[in-house]
């Protein structure tokens, strides 16, 4: 059994780390539901079918599905530290990319209409 005083600063970690995984999923979720969201504009301006939508939501829970076992092993093999710092700069990096203000800009020259491209 552990001493009351050892005990508290288990009981941080363990609430920093419900806190991270709640954060990830929390942005996971976030990121699945927006594009249900915004289906509705998005289509017409990529031309897209609602099948085509469907497919793009389906991507996101085989995307989970793929990485359920994959990233338990490794964050087995690395610890939970590693593994919520690993993933989570990946994530962050990801993210960045997603729209750098470069490719903005070669995108606006190239269309003319800038008010379709939801780069900032």
């Amino acid at each position: 059994m552990l001493k009351p005083v050892a005990r508290a600063p288990l009981i941080r970690i363990r609430w920093r780390i419900f806190s991270l995984l709640f954060g990830f999923g929390f942005l996971a979720y976030l990121q699945q539901k927006s594009i249900t969201v915004a289906a509705e504009r998005m289509m017409p301006d990529l031309g897209l079918s609602q099948f085509q939508i469907s497919l793009i939501e389906w991507a996101f829970v085989l995307g989970y599905g793929l990485f359920q076992v994959p990233g338990g092993i490794f964050g087995q093999r690395q610890g939970a530290r590693r593994t919520f710092v690993i993933i989570g700069l990946a994530a962050f990096l990801a993210t960045c990319r997603g729209c750098r203000p470069w490719d903005c800009r070669s995108a606006r020259r190239s269309h003319r209409r800038s008010s379709r491209i939801s780069c900032p």
